[in-house]
């Protein structure tokens, strides 16, 4: 912790008072000012430069001051002053802004209070109108670092957004990349591990946060499982609010909401998540698959294949060469020819060979035919699965455990009667479960990526 700059009482380039301490952290230290010329209290934040452990915090501290100065919104305290105050050894920098009274949520939960699911939703919903203003912007901003200590939260129950120490300034449609790594540990979303940052990252933070009120524990705290933090067991809310905590907290950034705005229109119920542009492969136009997510578990139905004209050529042409090496077939057994072909070998073999590629073709055909009419049912939640075909009243059902899970694919699988046909695949170690229904390739790569997200699993 850094040592205080300033004591009660004391007074700054002659015009303000300090109070107390707001609080300190890595982009300097906040104090409770007077400022004499208005008696009015201001939020003083000042960085040492002696204390500063490189030029970037310095480079940080200035943009801070100059983008407050461009902001104009009610839930972010306005910019009042930026001035520096030269020492015979040092340098000091200022900023001055508005002093936003209240609570900060991360106070607010050391105290005791957790939130609710609507308290919670209330939040996000102010929040997402702050991060919409920002990133808006004609350079869009990018705060970086929201977290519950961030955010205050006032006597009408209004947020305020505070500490602008990491923002960051894009152009639209861009990444931000920095050699520096800024932000919370255990609210920064993963990209800002690497440097790189864009306006989802900040959905990211704030879906950490919610978290943190929801459970009163940090989002590290909670099961991790494929680097996405699997919270649903950890808290009590609505499976709609589960899964739209579930897509902002996407480890991809592609993954996630397109925007602060959308995340909002889903939250207050003016859009539906199925409609959002994120990463997620959506289910084709058509599709008569159908899947169904309640709470921890999963219901995929593939129903059986529709017979198209060409199958139905296909089966009568099965029936025609059946029938036709059937006949074949007999001709050595009838009345007529038994009596010449039990004095001819030759003429048997003859009828056999003859006969061989009626029947043959007229199989494959058929068990084509017949494989394609399975129906699969499959039923996972977060401890086991069960897989289940039905075949002409014929049932069969495998079973296994959800955690065992390492892989989920669609592979390309060669059959006797036909070249390839692509089946989506469940590995569990060395064993495999598979499941198709003659999908074609959107269906099969929609049903891959509703798993995969399902199970956590990267793609």
């Amino acid at each position: 912790m850094e040592l205080l700059l300033h004591q009660s009482g004391e007074h700054i380039a002659q015009r303000y008072e300090i109070l107390d301490v707001l609080g300190q952290g890595g982009s300097g230290i906040t104090y409770r000012a007077k400022d004499r010329l208005t008696d009015r209290q201001v939020a003083l934040k000042v960085l040492k430069l002696r204390q500063a452990e490189s030029w970037k915090k310095i480079e940080l501290f200035e943009r801070e001051a100059q983008i407050l100065s461009q902001l104009d919104h009610p839930a972010i305290p306005r910019y009042l002053d930026y001035f520096q105050v030269d020492l015979p050894e040092d340098r000091q920098f200022y900023i001055v802004q508005n002093l936003a009274e209240g609570t900060s949520l991360a106070d607010l939960v050391h105290e005791g209070w957790r939130a609710s699911e609507e308290e919670a939703k209330q939040i996000a919903e102010q929040v997402l109108e702050i991060l919409t203003y920002l990133h808006s912007l004609p350079s869009p901003v990018i705060h970086r670092d929201i977290k519950p200590r961030n955010l205050i939260q006032q006597d009408n129950q209004q947020i305020v957004l505070v500490d602008f120490g990491a923002v960051q300034v894009s152009e639209y449609g861009s990444e931000t990349y920095g050699s520096t790594v800024v932000g919370t540990y255990g609210y920064m979303a993963p990209e800002q591990f690497r440097g790189k940052a864009t306006p989802v990252t900040d959905l990211y933070e704030l879906a950490g946060t919610l978290l943190f009120l929801l459970t009163r524990r940090p989002p590290t705290a909670l099961p991790e499982h494929h680097f996405k933090i699997d919270f649903r067991d950890e808290i009590e809310v609505s499976t709609a609010f589960a899964n739209w905590l579930e897509m902002v907290l996407a480890p991809m950034p592609e993954d996630r909401f397109e925007s602060a705005a959308e995340a909002l229109a889903v939250l207050k119920g003016e859009k539906a998540i199925e409609d959002c542009k994120s990463g997620m492969v959506r289910q084709p136009t058509g599709s008569r698959v159908k899947l169904e997510r309640k709470g921890d578990g999963m219901i995929i139905d593939v129903p059986i294949t529709w017979l198209s004209l060409d199958d139905l050529i296909k089966a009568l042409l099965s029936v025609v060469l059946l029938v036709a090496g059937s006949s074949i077939l007999w001709l050595p057994f009838s009345p007529e020819v038994s009596a010449i072909a039990n004095h001819n070998i030759a003429a048997f073999i003859i009828c056999i060979f003859c006969a061989f590629p009626f029947v043959g073709t007229g199989v494959v055909f058929g068990v084509d035919l017949i494989f394609r009419m399975r129906r699969f049912h499959l039923e996972i939640n977060r401890t086991d699965f069960k897989l289940r075909w039905s075949l002409l009243g014929i049932k069969y059902q495998t079973s296994g455990r959800t955690p065992d899970i390492d892989q989920v694919a669609w592979i390309i699988k060669r059959l006797p009667w036909q070249d390839t046909t692509k089946v989506c695949q469940i590995r569990t170690g060395l064993k495999t479960y598979q499941f198709s229904g003659d999908l074609d390739n959107l269906e099969n790569e929609w049903l891959i990526a509703e798993l995969q997200d399902f199970l956590k699993l990267a793609a």
